[in-house]
């Protein structure tokens, strides 16, 4: 396997055995009106490292085996914000591969 990047995404559902429909998390906002702020206040566990921005705009999907684990769940304040994000924010491992066909790689 090629050397990887981690990269955070809230987990928005499972769709099927092992897959995962994610949001991107980003710490720029990139003017992206729909960009949801994720700072230490919407997280229920865990923390956020820095300032960061869930963008429902950019979705993909993913099998658990790219997980490297969960570095918090959100609050219910962001999932109820009429704006769809999710219950828990993981590490995704990207991979060439991955970054060509789900637009992870920034």
């Amino acid at each position: 396997m090629s050397e990887s990047k981690l990269r955070p995404v809230v987990v928005l559902a499972e769709i099927s055995r092992d897959d995962f429909v994610l949001c991107q998390v980003t710490s720029n906002p990139y003017a992206d009106p729909n960009a949801v702020g994720l700072t230490d206040k919407e997280f229920a566990e865990g923390s956020s490292k820095r300032a960061s921005y869930a963008r429902p705009g950019k979705l993909v999907t993913a099998n658990l085996q790219l997980f490297e684990g969960e570095a918090g769940a959100l609050t219910e304040k962001p999932r109820t914000e009429n704006r769809p994000t999710g219950r828990s924010v993981a590490p995704l491992r990207e991979t060439e591969r991955q970054s060509t066909s789900s637009g992870l790689r920034s």
